[in-house]
C-alpha cells in the first residue's frame, strides 16, 4: 500500500510541475500580449525623434505595464533615449539580436541595461523603432516551486536559451522521466514559441509530501482499506491559500465590488469605496485572508495597480453618467511611505470625466514618517483627496493629522456597532467629530446597519456614511442602478 501511495504522489507531483510549466506559458503569453499592445500604441504616435513628449508617453505606458521595466526609442542601429535614462548624450549602438520572434521582433537575451551601466542583465525586445526591457527577475518568478528550470525559444527548428539553467538538456518536446534522483519534465507551448524544462530533486518531492506519506500510513493502518480517498482529501490541504492568492495575482483573478457612500441626511449616493475581492475554482478567499499574504509577499504595489486597472475598466463606460463622483481606493501604508503611490498621477483613471479619486489609507505608524507626509502632500497638491480609514483604531492624533492634508476621516465600524449599547468606545465619537472640525475635514461613518444608527450619527454631527443599511458591496452595474433610482437599497 505504501508503494501505491508513493506512485500516486509521484503522479500528483508531476501534475503540479506540469501545472507550473503551463502557468509559465500563460504568463509568457501575457508578457507577449503586453509587448504587442505597448508597441502598437507607441507606433501609432508616428514619431520621428525622441523628445520630452515621447518620453512622457513611454513613461505613461510603463506605469500601466505589469512586466515591462523600461522602454526606449531606436533609429537604425542606435538607441536615442529610454524612460529610465532620458535622452542619451551619445546614442547607444545596438548590435545584432540573438534571435527574431515569429512576428518580426528582434530579441536580445541576457544583455546589460544602460540605466545600470550594463551591470544589470535583462531581455530586450525591439519592434520597429521601440524596444522594451524584461528583467531576469520577471523570469525567475515564473515558476514558484524550487526546481531547476530552463526556458528555450523554439521556432522553425531554431533553439535559443532564454532563461534558467543552461546546463539542463534542451527542452524541445514534451516528455517526463522519473528516477531515483530526479524528476525531469519538459513541455512546449501551442500558443507561444517556447519550451520549458524542469529538473526536480527527489529530496524535494519527499519533503513536499512527507506529511502526506505519514498520513497515508496512518490511514492504511487504521482502516486497512485500499482507497485513495483519504489521500485526495489530504492533498487539498497542500493547495495553500498563499499559493492561490499569488497565482490569482499572476492571472488577474482579483475583481472589484463597490460600496456606496451616502449623505446621511438625504440618502443621496455621493461616492463609493472600492473593495477588492478574490475567487478561483476552489472558491472565494476573503480580504482578511488575502491582504496579509500580499503584504508578506511584497506584492502590495502590483496588487494596487491591478485593482486600479480593474476600476478603470469598470468605470470607463459609465463615467459619463456620473456627476462629481468620489471613488475611494485603498492603498497600503508602505506604498505611501516609499512613494510608489505617486505613480497614480499618470494612471488612466485620472482621465475619466466626473470621477474624483480619493486615496484611502489605514492609519498606521508609517503615516507618521516624513516620507509619508511628503507623499500625501504631493498627492493633494496634484488634486487627489486623502481619506484616513479606520480612524481611532491606530496611531494618528491631531498633531500628526495637521502635518499633511487630509480631507476625510473614516470612523471604524466598531465605534458604530457599539452605539446602541452606549459603550465607552462609542462615546468617543463626539471627540472624533471635534477633531474633524478642528482640522476642517469630513467624516464618514462605516458599518451603519440600521436607521437608528444613522439618526444618532447625524445628531452627533456626522454627514456621511456607508454600510449595509445603504447597500452591501456590489457590482458597478448594481451601483449605477442604485444611483439612477437614488434610493437606498
Amino acid at each position: 500500500m505504501h508503494f501505491s501511495a508513493t506512485k500516486y504522489l509521484e503522479y500528483d507531483f508531476e501534475s503540479v510541475i506540469h501545472a507550473e510549466i503551463h502557468s509559465t506559458f500563460e504568463e509568457i503569453a501575457q508578457i507577449t500580449g503586453e509587448l504587442d499592445s505597448v508597441f502598437q500604441s507607441l507606433h501609432a504616435l508616428n514619431v520621428s525623434e525622441c523628445d520630452e513628449d515621447l518620453l512622457l508617453a513611454m513613461r505613461q505606458h510603463l506605469f500601466s505595464a505589469l512586466y515591462i521595466k523600461d522602454l526606449g526609442y531606436v533609429q537604425g542601429d542606435y538607441m536615442l533615449c529610454s524612460t529610465g535614462v532620458g535622452i542619451f548624450k551619445d546614442p547607444v549602438y545596438v548590435d545584432i539580436a540573438d534571435y527574431q520572434g515569429p512576428k518580426g521582433s528582434e530579441i536580445w537575451v541576457d544583455r546589460g541595461i544602460e540605466l545600470f551601466d550594463q551591470q544589470v542583465k535583462a531581455m530586450i525586445i525591439r519592434n520597429g523603432n521601440f524596444n522594451a526591457v524584461i528583467t531576469e527577475q520577471q523570469f525567475n518568478s515564473l515558476i514558484s516551486i524550487p526546481v531547476q528550470w530552463r526556458i528555450m525559444y523554439h521556432y522553425q527548428g531554431e533553439h535559443v536559451h532564454v532563461a534558467g539553467h543552461k546546463s539542463l538538456p534542451v527542452p524541445v518536446t514534451a516528455q517526463h522521466k522519473v528516477d531515483d534522483a530526479f524528476f525531469y519534465q519538459t513541455d512546449c507551448s501551442d500558443v507561444v514559441p517556447y519550451c520549458v524544462g524542469t529538473l526536480t530533486p527527489r529530496s524535494y518531492f519527499e519533503e513536499y509530501n512527507q506529511r502526506l506519506l505519514v498520513l497515508w500510513l496512518i490511514i492504511a493502518i487504521l482502516t486497512a482499506v485500499l482507497t485513495f480517498g483519504g489521500l485526495l482529501i489530504a492533498s487539498r490541504f497542500r493547495r495553500s491559500k498563499k499559493s492561490r492568492v499569488l497565482r490569482g495575482l499572476k492571472t488577474k483573478q482579483f475583481y472589484c465590488e463597490y460600496q456606496p457612500i451616502v449623505s446621511l441626511s438625504s440618502g443621496h449616493v455621493i461616492g463609493c469605496e472600492v473593495l477588492a475581492r478574490f475567487k478561483d475554482n476552489t472558491g472565494p478567499i476573503f480580504p482578511d485572508e488575502f491582504i496579509p499574504v500580499i503584504q508578506d509577499s511584497n506584492k502590495t504595489w502590483e496588487f494596487s495597480v491591478q485593482i486600479m486597472n480593474r476600476v478603470y475598466s469598470d468605470l470607463s463606460p459609465e463615467c459619463e453618467a456620473l456627476e462629481s463622483f468620489k471613488v475611494n481606493i485603498n492603498f497600503f501604508a508602505r506604498d505611501i511611505d516609499n512613494g510608489r503611490v505617486l505613480a497614480i498621477k499618470a494612471h488612466p483613471l485620472n482621465t475619466l470625466k466626473n470621477i474624483n479619486l480619493v486615496v484611502e489609507v489605514t492609519e498606521s505608524e508609517q503615516l507618521a514618517s516624513s516620507s509619508s507626509k511628503n507623499t500625501l502632500n504631493s498627492l493633494t497638491e496634484s488634486g487627489f483627496q486623502v481619506a484616513i480609514d479606520d480612524f481611532g483604531t491606530g496611531y494618528s492624533n491631531l498633531g500628526q493629522l495637521r502635518q499633511f492634508t487630509c480631507h476625510t476621516l473614516k470612523i471604524d465600524r466598531s465605534f458604530v456597532s457599539e452605539m446602541e449599547g452606549g459603550s465607552i468606545r462609542s462615546s468617543l465619537i463626539p471627540h472624533v467629530v471635534d477633531i474633524a472640525k478642528n482640522i476642517n475635514v469630513n467624516i464618514v461613518a462605516e458599518g451603519i446597519e440600521n436607521d437608528k444608527q444613522r439618526m444618532a450619527l447625524l445628531d452627533a454631527g456626522i454627514a456621511f456614511g456607508q454600510g449595509y443599511h445603504f447597500g452591501k458591496p456590489m457590482s458597478l452595474n448594481k451601483l449605477i442602478s442604485q444611483l439612477k433610482s437614488d434610493k437606498p437599497q
